[in-house]
């Protein structure tokens, strides 16, 4: 029962975004703001993720020493 509620939501969710794209690409005029509210919209949890794991480097780069932090900078720069 439960599973069947998800699937109907991630159909509708799909049903809902597929609406959305045809109506940005079918519109007489391209609106740009209505193509940025989608694609964020769309994209928005990936980014809390990208944000998330960056805040864990975060972390994590402040209890290096100070050597172990310039190591860390100089791997990530090349």
């Amino acid at each position: 029962m439960a599973g069947d509620r998800a699937r109907l939501k991630v159909m509708h969710s799909e049903h809902s975004r597929r609406r959305s794209v045809v109506e940005i690409i079918s519109s007489d005029v391209f609106n740009r703001n209505e193509a940025r509210d989608y694609v964020e919209s769309r994209y928005h949890s990936s980014m809390d993720f990208a944000v998330d794991e960056l805040e864990i480097q975060h972390r994590f780069f402040h209890i290096l020493t100070p050597q172990q932090q310039q190591m860390w900078l100089s791997s990530c720069l090349k």
